[in-house]
């Protein structure tokens, strides 16, 4: 049971016990995404991936940070026995309070295509087969795990409309390698809250 805090330091305090280990991208990629070391850090609850266990993969959009998504990893990992990891790419996706030059939606929702080069290269290099992966995106994150694709589920929480769905400020993307579709998993479920 997660309870609520205070403070974000305390907050930050009792979630870091449950990471043991922060994984960075590391070499072995061409330029463009070794230039993503920095901006993209994929964090495994308790440190390490299980073998034979199922990984979750939870992703957040535009302007989130990753702690709020560490703690559904959490709960996830306490109602499942599998892998639970949470991609970190709050430096790129316009985090608020991050503290740097104000980033715009479509900045973040170019850089999509970054982070998820960027995630398939990190499986590749573990030899993780994307059709055992459950993707679980909100926002922008949900379109990331259609751009990377191949996964055995994509659970997408209210996937980014503007841009992909309708054109925003001239930009449209309809390629469906640089979004979520139908044919990106064996299932792919899409939860889209009213906001009435």
């Amino acid at each position: 049971v997660i309870e609520r805090l205070e403070s974000f330091n305390e907050y930050r305090q009792t979630i870091s016990k449950f990471i043991d280990d922060e994984i960075l991208l590391q070499s072995g990629f061409s330029e463009e995404i070794s230039s993503l070391v920095p901006k993209v850090s994929f964090q495994i609850l308790n440190g390490e991936l299980v073998p034979g266990k199922e990984l979750v993969i939870l992703c957040g959009g535009f302007g989130t940070a990753p702690e709020g998504w560490i703690e559904m990893a959490l709960l996830y990992k306490n109602r499942a026995d599998v892998n639970v990891m949470v991609v970190d790419w709050s430096e790129l996706n316009g985090k608020y309070g991050s503290g740097q030059a104000p980033f715009n939606y479509l900045t973040a929702q170019n850089n999509t295509l970054q982070v998820a080069r960027a995630l398939d290269g990190w499986l590749q290099q573990r030899g993780i087969s994307k059709d055992s992966v459950t993707w679980v995106g909100h926002s922008l994150g949900a379109h990331i795990g259609g751009a990377v694709g191949g996964f055995k589920d994509i659970i997408a929480l209210d996937p980014a409309g503007p841009g992909y769905d309708e054109p925003l400020l001239g930009q449209h993307i309809t390629d469906i390698g640089q979004r979520l579709d139908k044919s990106d998993a064996t299932s792919v479920f899409v939860i889209s809250s009213d906001p009435v």
